[in-house]
């Protein structure tokens, strides 16, 4: 919580807009002047990761496609070789864009030259700059590598990481009569080591040790609070695939299990079709959405076969001594242990879970069974809540799913239909058509009844559980020009029952849209827009009753990069927050300039940000350059400004990074909240990583 003071000399609101207006409008004007060809910049992403984190609460962890697409970066894919599923696993091309590209080169041949791709049709200069670093025209390795190829031609890299706060929060501090609530260090370490072939072999192993967390002493005296391996073997005759240790499942369209990452609504407009592969080995440092046991898949022909089975210890809540035999009341999310209160909920419960998949593969079209079993060794019981009331209880939970994706011409479908054990649905069918060679339309329809039950579905909709929820989504991305993108969606939900802070049945609209503007690959603007309209509970009336309003949440964008010389490369960016709900209004605003100067094996990067908002209603998500594999997502709140600066050395084998971020908040005298509160109106983060790659 931010507790004001009295006022410290700080520039007004009005002048501090002046000035950032006064700055983007300089700026935009110095891109103008140094236009080139048109290139691109990943600003998709950057805002999936941002609503992500807006959406969860939480900055992603799940870096595994991160680290195939830096496996890829030095052993790039072979366009000409490359089955659907290999490009789908790069995570930068829409099905659309996919089909597209199979079909082109089915009718055409082989690519001659990667610069070939300009004239597939649905692809633009943003999505071949993008997929450059991770694909090449050359034959590549061998398409069926034998054993030893296998374990000598990929990607290995050791990578340690340190992390800490420099001021002393709540929790670390000691009294004369009370010792420090967190037992550990504020000191986070994280060491990895991974081979990585991309859809050959993989192994590693990660161990990470959290900020408050012991270290080889009292509860951890095996040393780090986590630790993972895994070892994987794919596409070796009729074995698709095994997997040794941890790993992911990921079916279907995520209405019976989602462990990889995956966004939902964006600016990505395109990206609403869950894809990737069923299996995937788990080399990130996200403690809680994964297996840990075996799985395997086999293939006959045109049928594909996967089976799985896992155990492990969940961190929950455990309540003892109950007249109908102790239960657990949640399960643990966070994967913290850094004090007794959260060491009591370490491994408390045990969970079984088994599944399988079986799929028929037919020129463009698949279709696949799911099943799922999952066992706790306590029953789930959770305070009871009137918004809460169908959600799961018990011990043994099942799932059961048909999906299906295909191409007829240039149109994609794909969908999914799924049942609990308790004879509920949940069901996503939708379809992207190619229209024009400049037009991408988006059509997708959900309906999660407000009973189905999942413990990691993860799919497309306004809440991170696929339940309690219908809505209907449409979406257009038009190349305009050849430097020019414009996308937008609109999508109309309805929740038929209760929600969290949502006392009754509500709707609502979702719109988006954006523009990305490229004059080179160092060069571009992009700009866009955010609204959204959705039922809250307002302050309880007289006799404690909660009357619903709409609340109206919007925002606008605009950011660009210049780069003033091969060397020099700046980046500005201007965001507003709107919030209103009845007569409560709430307003956030942000501006940041950035600069990256290059040397030969030397890179500097900073960037200074001005930013201030209301309340919590109005806080902005902002991603920040960071080290490699480390999302880094700014909560921007309060008043004040932050810095950062960032160094990277690399020579051919090793890499370093060292950052240092601080933020300064105006009229407060206390950061944060609970034990993880700092006396004072700063807080400082240094980060150092070193990674060894051959």
């Amino acid at each position: 919580m931010l507790h004001e003071i009295s006022p410290a000399p700080f520039p007004s609101k009005k002048n501090i807009m002046k000035h950032c207006l006064l700055l983007f409008v300089c700026f935009v004007c110095s891109i103008l002047a140094h236009a080139q060809q048109p290139g691109s910049q990943p600003y998709i992403t950057e805002t999936q990761l941002e609503d992500e984190s807006a959406r969860t609460e939480t900055n992603a962890q799940d870096d595994g496609q991160w680290q195939d697409q830096e496996a890829f970066r030095h052993r790039p894919l072979s366009l000409n070789k490359a089955t659907a599923t290999d490009l789908a696993t790069l995570g930068v091309l829409t099905p659309v864009q996919i089909a597209s590209l199979v079909r082109y080169r089915d009718t055409l041949g082989a690519f001659i030259s990667i610069y070939e791709l300009q004239a597939v049709p649905g692809f633009d200069a943003a999505t071949i700059m993008r997929l450059l670093p991770f694909v090449q025209v050359a034959a590549g390795l061998d398409p069926q590598p034998g054993w030893k190829d296998r374990f000598s031609h990929g990607d290995s890299r050791v990578m340690a990481r340190y992390s800490r706060t420099l001021e002393t929060a709540r929790g670390y501090q000691r009294t004369d009569s009370t010792a420090p609530h967190y037992l550990g260090s504020p000191d986070g370490l994280q060491l990895r080591y991974r081979y990585n072939y991309p859809g050959y072999a993989s192994y590693g192993v990660v161990m990470q040790k959290d900020a408050g967390e012991e270290w080889f002493r009292g509860h951890e005296k095996q040393g780090f609070d986590f630790y993972s391996m895994h070892a994987a073997i794919r596409n070796k005759g009729a074995l698709a695939a095994l997997i040794l240790g941890d790993y992911t499942v990921n079916m279907g369209q995520g209405l019976v299990n989602w462990q990889a990452q995956a966004f939902g609504k964006s600016a990505g407009v395109m990206n609403m079709e869950r894809q990737g592969d069923l299996l995937r080995p788990y080399a990130s440092a996200g403690e809680i959405y994964f297996y840990r046991g075996a799985a395997v898949t086999l293939r006959a022909g045109n049928w594909r076969y996967t089976g799985f089975a896992a155990a492990r210890k969940l961190d929950a809540t455990a309540v003892p001594d109950t007249l109908d035999g102790s239960y657990i009341s949640a399960l643990g999310a966070s994967g913290y242990h850094r004090s007794e209160t959260e060491l009591a909920q370490r491994g408390t419960v045990q969970q079984h879970t088994a599944g399988g998949n079986v799929s028929l593969h037919y020129h463009s079209w698949q279709w696949g069974l799911n099943v799922l079993y999952q066992h706790l060794s306590q029953p789930l019981q959770k305070t009871f809540h009137p918004y809460n009331q169908f959600e799961f209880s018990g011990q043994a939970l099942g799932n059961a799913s048909i999906d299906y994706s295909g191409n007829w011409r240039n149109l994609h479908f794909f969908g999914e239909t799924a049942m609990s054990d308790n004879h509920h649905l949940a069901m996503l069918h939708g379809m992207l058509a190619a229209v024009a060679p400049a037009i991408d339309l988006a059509l997708v329809y959900r309906h999660y009844d407000k009973a189905y039950q999942s413990l990691y579905a993860n799919a497309i909709g306004e809440s991170f559980r696929p339940a309690n929820e219908s809505g209907f989504y449409s979406a257009i991305t038009w190349r305009l020009l050849k430097p020019l993108t414009l996308n937008a969606y609109f999508d109309s939900f309805r929740f038929p029952w209760l929600k969290y802070r949502v006392d009754a049945p509500s709707g609502g609209h979702d719109v988006q849209a954006n523009a990305l503007y490229m004059l080179s690959k160092q060069h571009s603007i992009y700009m866009g827009y955010h609204s959204k309209v959705h039922g809250r509970n307002a302050a309880a009336g007289e006799e404690g009753l909660h009357t619903v309003l709409p609340v109206t949440e919007s925002g606008w964008r605009c950011q660009g990069q210049v780069a003033c010389s091969k060397v020099l490369t700046l980046r500005a960016r201007v965001q507003t927050a709107a919030y209103r709900q009845g007569g409560e209004q709430a307003h956030g605003w942000m501006c940041y300039e950035e600069a990256s100067r290059q040397w030969k094996w030397f890179t500097l990067t900073g960037r200074f940000t001005l930013f201030g908002t209301s309340n919590d209603d109005a806080r902005l998500y902002i991603n920040e350059t960071s080290m490699l594999y480390s999302y880094d997502i700014a909560q921007l709140y309060g008043h004040g400004y932050s810095w950062y600066v960032q160094v990277r050395c690399k020579t051919r084998h090793i890499t370093c990074w060292c950052r240092m971020r601080q933020a300064r908040y105006r009229d407060v005298v206390q950061t944060g909240s609970g034990w993880d509160q700092i006396t004072g109106a700063h807080k400082t983060a240094v980060q150092v990583q070193l990674e060894y790659h051959w």
